[in-house]
């Protein structure tokens, strides 16, 4: 797994509390309630084993663009799943977050971008009205409110 989807994935795990380990090539994500298993199967693919409930396991093949959509899921559910059904709609962009929430979402990524060269910030909501996005230590993290778009993490600084 290349260096920024490993970072990105650490990242992602702190802000939803789960702990990380690393194992040869595997990365595991753990909490009370996930047990994650990701690895590269190539240099588009990831596999993803995740538990459905204690004893019960599914695995996903996906193409890396897509793992951040499946990985914010995981991270944030609070029961466990019947199983993952992944999204058709597109993957989202700070582009398609600008067309759809239009001029409020160039001013709230404009201001992240100048407060971030004055200050450090670790979280900030920047809003949407559909498609919602947060800033969380170096990422910009997209999710759209009618899970039709799959969710993106894209690093900003």
């Amino acid at each position: 797994m290349n260096k920024e989807v490993k970072s990105n994935i650490r990242k992602l795990a702190e802000k939803f509390n789960h702990e990380i380990e690393y194992h040869k090539d595997i990365v595991v994500l753990k909490s009370e309630i996930n047990k994650i298993d990701l690895w590269q199967t190539d240099k588009y693919g990831i596999n993803i084993s995740y538990n459905l409930n204690e004893n019960i396991y599914d695995k996903l093949e996906v193409k890396i663009e897509d793992v951040y959509d499946i990985i914010l899921t995981l991270l944030s559910r609070k029961e466990n799943l019947e199983k993952f059904i992944l999204k058709k709609g597109t993957l989202l962009t700070t582009e398609e977050w600008i067309k759809e929430e239009g001029k409020f979402a160039e001013e709230q990524l404009e201001e992240l971008k100048r407060d971030l060269r004055y200050e450090q910030i670790e979280f900030r909501e920047l809003g949407g009205n559909r498609y919602v996005a947060e800033y969380y230590n170096g990422l910009l993290i997209m999710t759209d409110d009618l899970c039709w778009a799959k969710s993106n993490v894209i690093p900003i600084q």
